[in-house]
C-alpha cells in the first residue's frame, strides 16, 4: 500500500510542478509582443503575395531565399 501512495504522491507532485511551469510560461508571454508578431507575419505574408514570392513565411528557412 505504501508503494501505491508513494506513486500517487510522486505523480501529484509532478502534476503540480507541471501546472506551475505552464503557469509561469504563460505569464512570461508579453501579450503586445504576441500581437505585434502576428501583425508582422500578416503584413509580411501580404507583401510576399503582392510581390510574387512563392515561399511563405512559415516555409522560409533559408536566408539565401530572403
Amino acid at each position: 500500500a505504501s508503494l501505491i501512495s508513494k506513486n500517487v504522491t510522486t505523480n501529484n507532485f509532478q502534476d503540480i510542478a507541471q501546472e506551475k511551469a505552464s503557469y509561469c510560461r504563460e505569464k512570461a508571454k508579453v501579450k503586445n509582443t504576441e500581437k505585434s508578431t502576428k501583425n508582422w507575419m500578416t503584413k509580411f505574408e501580404e507583401f510576399r503575395a503582392n510581390t510574387g514570392y512563392l515561399v511563405s513565411l512559415i516555409d522560409l528557412n533559408n536566408n539565401i531565399l530572403v
